[in-house]
Parts: C-alpha cells; structure tokens; sequence
C-alpha cells in the first residue's frame, strides 16, 4: 500500500483556508471543530487522456490527505498544542489573505506581509515549545541514561536557533544529529504552499508586497500562487460547460484550485 501524502492548511481567521479546504475535498466541515481531514484528488491531463482512450470504468488520480486547522492567533500561547494535529504533515498549505471582503480582518486591516510573518511566528514558537519540552523532560529525570542525554547538545543547539528566530531547515546538522532528533517533527523544517487570496480584480497583478513574498518562496524552495477564493466557489458551481465559458472570460486556463493540488504534489516531490 502506498503512503498517504499529507497537507496541512494554515492561515488566520478569515483568511479563506476552510473555502479552500472545501473546494480541494468537497467535504464542508461541521462548524466549532478545531480540525477537519479529507481526501483531495490531484487533476492530472494524462490520466485524463488515458482515460478518455480507454474509457475505464473508474478514473482515478493522485491523492493528497489534506487537514484544515481553525484560523491561528497571534500571541494566545495556544498554538503549539494547536497545531499537534497537522504536525505529522508533509507540507504546509499557507493560506494568506489579500482581499477585502464583507466581513473584516481579525486584525482591522488587510496587510499580507504582517500575516505571513505571524503565523510563520506562531509555527517557530509551537518548534520551541516541542524542544523545551523535550530539554525539560531529559534534565528533570536524574534516571535518564544514554541517548536521552547524549540528545542535549543538538536540542539547546536547535533551541538558540530557534530563539534567534531561524527556522529549523536552515539549520545545519550532522548525520548524528539528525539521527539525534530522530521523533522530533518542525514545523518550520516543512515546505509551504503559499496560496495567497485575492480581490477578483487583483487577479493578475503583482504588487510590491506579493514580489516580496514570491521573492521569499523562491529562495526557500517554496512555491506560491494566488487566486481568489470567491471565484473559485462561484466556478465549483458551475456545470462542466458554463465552467469553461466562465474561465475563458477571466482568461484564467483552468480552476486554481486544480493548481493548488498540482502544486502541493510538487512540493512532496511528486
């Protein structure tokens, strides 16, 4: 049985995270749960040319396990016992949020900049708390022998990393090391998706915040794309033929949500 390739999606309230959760798995999650799992397909032309050939009973694609998070917040002290569910992820789908909207930003302005910092923020201090713990845990027990104790170097090197606000993956390890901290799952150490959301009518621009961020997500290896998550909704709606007079009047080749799954299967190396 093959893996299952696993996707968190991050963001604050508002952000458009769920909407996009939604249309990936076509699955609503009940309102008031903390977290929702659901299986996405990944759109792929040549499957689809297979199966047109041969007319099989049942088309399948690639899939990713996609979980979505309630929106993070800033500074709660929550949020590294918040994220647990989507620490076993692959990769990080980072919803940002870039439009206006009819119902305001939790932090009274639009300003894509400030929220990917903060919830990168947020994802550096859940990676603290995990070391903490695990450094709190090996000190405090005088019977600890071993590899318990021979983890302590490595893990007060990775917390004066982190403590200088650098994230784990450009930390710099040895072949012990890392078998040293063998169990311990960062989050920073993860690649993003970042999806930023925009205005139907910023659609195509590029300002100078989204070069910074496209800017960022190139020299980390990352990848980004934009899309407004409201048009997206409207196109899900649509039947197979009003969907592709609607994407040509927009000039737009192809659902984004259908880049945003190729995109993260690209980011798993796939």
């Amino acid at each position: 049985m093959n893996a299952v390739l696993t996707c968190g999606i991050v963001g604050l309230p508002q952000s458009g995270k769920t909407t996009l959760f939604t249309l990936l798995t076509n699955y609503t999650p009940p309102e008031g749960k903390p977290s929702a799992i659901a299986m996405a397909n990944v759109p792929d032309s040549r499957v689809d040319r297979l199966s047109a050939m041969y007319q099989p009973r049942k088309t399948v694609y690639g899939q990713i396990q996609v979980t979505d998070l309630a929106g993070l917040s800033e500074g709660t002290g929550k949020s590294a016992a918040f994220l647990d569910s989507i620490r076993p992820a692959q990769a990080l789908i980072h919803v940002i949020r870039a439009f206006e909207g009819d119902y305001p930003h939790p932090l009274g302005s639009i300003d894509p900049i400030r929220d990917f910092n903060i919830v990168n923020h947020e994802l550096l201090l859940a990676d603290m708390a995990l070391v903490e713990t695990r450094l709190d845990r090996i000190k405090s027990s005088s019977k600890t022998k071993g590899p318990g104790k021979e983890q302590l170097p490595v893990l007060e090197k990775c917390m004066e990393h982190l403590l200088d606000e650098k994230p784990m993956s450009l930390l710099p390890l040895t072949e012990e090391e890392q078998q040293q901290l063998q169990g311990l799952i960062f989050f920073t150490d993860k690649p993003q998706l970042l999806v930023v959301n925009l205005d139907e009518a910023d659609l195509g621009t590029t300002p100078q915040w989204l070069d910074k961020l496209m800017t960022i997500s190139q020299e980390k290896g990352w990848r980004l794309l934009t899309l407004s998550a409201q048009i997206e909704k409207e196109i899900s709606q649509l039947s197979t033929e009003e969907q592709k007079v609607f994407l040509e009047e927009l000039n737009i080749l192809e659902p984004g949500t259908a880049l945003v799954a190729r995109e993260a299967y690209t980011l798993l190396g796939l």
